[in-house]
Protein backbone atom coordinates (compact mmCIF):
# COMPACT_ATOMS: atom_id res chain seq x y z
CA UNK A 1 0.00 0.00 0.00
CA UNK A 2 2.69 2.31 0.76
CA UNK A 3 4.25 2.08 -2.42
CA UNK A 4 1.07 2.63 -4.05
CA UNK A 5 0.75 5.83 -2.66
CA UNK A 6 4.29 6.53 -3.36
CA UNK A 7 4.20 6.00 -7.23
CA UNK A 8 0.42 7.75 -7.08
CA UNK A 9 2.04 10.56 -6.10
CA UNK A 10 5.23 10.26 -8.20
CA UNK A 11 2.84 10.05 -11.19
CA UNK A 12 0.34 12.48 -10.43
CA UNK A 13 3.05 14.82 -9.46
CA UNK A 14 2.06 15.66 -5.58
CA UNK A 15 4.56 16.17 -3.25
CA UNK A 16 7.20 18.09 -5.91
CA UNK A 17 7.41 21.21 -8.28
CA UNK A 18 5.15 19.91 -11.33
CA UNK A 19 6.62 20.90 -15.28
CA UNK A 20 5.29 24.39 -15.59
CA UNK A 21 6.22 25.36 -11.70
CA UNK A 22 9.52 26.65 -10.85
CA UNK A 23 11.75 24.68 -8.91
CA UNK A 24 12.03 25.37 -4.65
CA UNK A 25 14.50 28.35 -4.33
CA UNK A 26 17.85 27.18 -3.29
CA UNK A 27 19.10 26.18 0.66
CA UNK A 28 19.26 29.73 2.58
CA UNK A 29 17.16 31.25 0.01
CA UNK A 30 13.80 32.63 0.84
CA UNK A 31 11.39 33.01 -2.54
CA UNK A 32 10.05 36.80 -2.67
CA UNK A 33 7.38 38.22 -5.61
CA UNK A 34 7.80 34.77 -7.26
CA UNK A 35 10.82 35.34 -9.30
CA UNK A 36 13.38 37.15 -6.68
CA UNK A 37 15.30 35.05 -4.32
CA UNK A 38 17.19 36.26 -1.16
CA UNK A 39 19.30 34.65 1.15
CA UNK A 40 17.99 36.76 4.30
CA UNK A 41 21.54 35.85 6.20
CA UNK A 42 23.01 37.62 3.48
CA UNK A 43 21.50 41.02 4.33
CA UNK A 44 23.51 43.77 5.49
CA UNK A 45 21.80 46.77 5.05
CA UNK A 46 18.02 47.20 5.01
CA UNK A 47 14.92 43.81 5.42
CA UNK A 48 13.94 41.73 3.52
CA UNK A 49 9.97 43.41 4.11
CA UNK A 50 11.60 46.48 3.00
CA UNK A 51 12.07 45.26 -0.39
CA UNK A 52 9.60 45.16 -3.58
CA UNK A 53 10.70 44.45 -6.68
CA UNK A 54 7.60 45.84 -8.48
CA UNK A 55 8.78 49.46 -7.47
CA UNK A 56 11.96 48.71 -8.32
CA UNK A 57 13.94 49.32 -5.12
CA UNK A 58 17.68 49.75 -5.86
CA UNK A 59 19.56 46.97 -4.43
CA UNK A 60 23.78 46.95 -3.75
CA UNK A 61 26.03 43.87 -3.68
CA UNK A 62 29.49 43.70 -1.46
CA UNK A 63 32.15 41.15 -0.56
CA UNK A 64 32.23 42.25 3.24
CA UNK A 65 35.84 40.23 3.53
CA UNK A 66 37.25 43.50 1.52
CA UNK A 67 35.65 46.09 3.07
CA UNK A 68 36.98 44.94 6.76
CA UNK A 69 40.54 44.65 5.32
CA UNK A 70 39.96 48.15 4.55
CA UNK A 71 39.17 49.29 7.97
CA UNK A 72 42.19 50.62 10.21
CA UNK A 73 40.68 48.85 13.31
CA UNK A 74 40.80 45.92 12.07
CA UNK A 75 44.43 45.90 10.04
CA UNK A 76 45.23 46.28 13.88
CA UNK A 77 43.82 43.35 14.45
CA UNK A 78 45.28 41.64 11.70
CA UNK A 79 49.22 43.39 11.26
CA UNK A 80 49.53 43.01 15.34
CA UNK A 81 48.04 39.19 15.64
CA UNK A 82 45.62 40.36 18.70
CA UNK A 83 44.62 37.35 20.28
CA UNK A 84 40.87 36.69 19.78
CA UNK A 85 40.07 36.17 23.20
CA UNK A 86 41.87 39.21 24.47
CA UNK A 87 39.97 42.39 25.46
CA UNK A 88 42.33 44.80 22.91
CA UNK A 89 40.56 42.29 20.28
CA UNK A 90 37.03 42.84 21.56
CA UNK A 91 37.58 46.41 21.40
CA UNK A 92 39.37 47.10 18.00
CA UNK A 93 36.55 44.44 16.45
CA UNK A 94 33.53 46.60 18.07
CA UNK A 95 35.34 49.55 16.86
CA UNK A 96 35.66 47.69 12.96
CA UNK A 97 31.87 46.56 13.41
CA UNK A 98 31.26 50.22 13.93
CA UNK A 99 33.10 51.65 10.98
CA UNK A 100 31.44 48.60 8.73
CA UNK A 101 27.94 49.58 9.99
CA UNK A 102 28.16 53.18 9.77
CA UNK A 103 29.75 53.02 5.74
CA UNK A 104 27.19 50.71 5.03
CA UNK A 105 24.58 53.17 6.12
CA UNK A 106 26.01 55.86 4.81
CA UNK A 107 26.13 53.91 0.99
CA UNK A 108 22.64 53.16 1.29
CA UNK A 109 21.07 56.72 2.43
CA UNK A 110 23.27 58.52 0.07
CA UNK A 111 22.50 56.50 -3.04
CA UNK A 112 18.73 54.93 -2.52
CA UNK A 113 19.51 51.76 -1.81
CA UNK A 114 16.85 49.84 0.07
CA UNK A 115 18.76 46.82 1.09
CA UNK A 116 23.02 46.01 0.93
CA UNK A 117 23.39 42.40 0.00
CA UNK A 118 26.54 40.18 -0.01
CA UNK A 119 27.83 38.92 -3.21
CA UNK A 120 25.90 35.86 -4.21
CA UNK A 121 22.88 36.65 -1.49
CA UNK A 122 19.89 37.87 -4.27
CA UNK A 123 19.33 36.00 -7.32
CA UNK A 124 16.71 37.53 -10.73
CA UNK A 125 16.81 41.30 -9.73
CA UNK A 126 19.16 43.41 -11.18
CA UNK A 127 22.28 45.25 -8.47
CA UNK A 128 25.19 47.17 -8.16
CA UNK A 129 28.38 46.39 -6.74
CA UNK A 130 28.76 48.78 -4.05
CA UNK A 131 32.63 47.40 -2.20
CA UNK A 132 34.65 50.73 -3.57
CA UNK A 133 31.50 52.73 -2.47
CA UNK A 134 31.24 51.37 1.14
CA UNK A 135 34.89 51.31 1.30
CA UNK A 136 35.70 54.63 -0.14
CA UNK A 137 33.07 55.90 2.87
CA UNK A 138 35.45 55.52 5.36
Amino acid sequence: MFLFANILFAVAGFGGPGIDEAPPPAAGFVQHDGEVEIDNGAIRYGTAGDFDPDQKHKVGVLLSTEVYEAIPAYQTVKSEKIPPDSARYAQLMKQATRAYRAALTKVAKDNGYVLLVEQGGIRGYPVTEVTADVIAAF
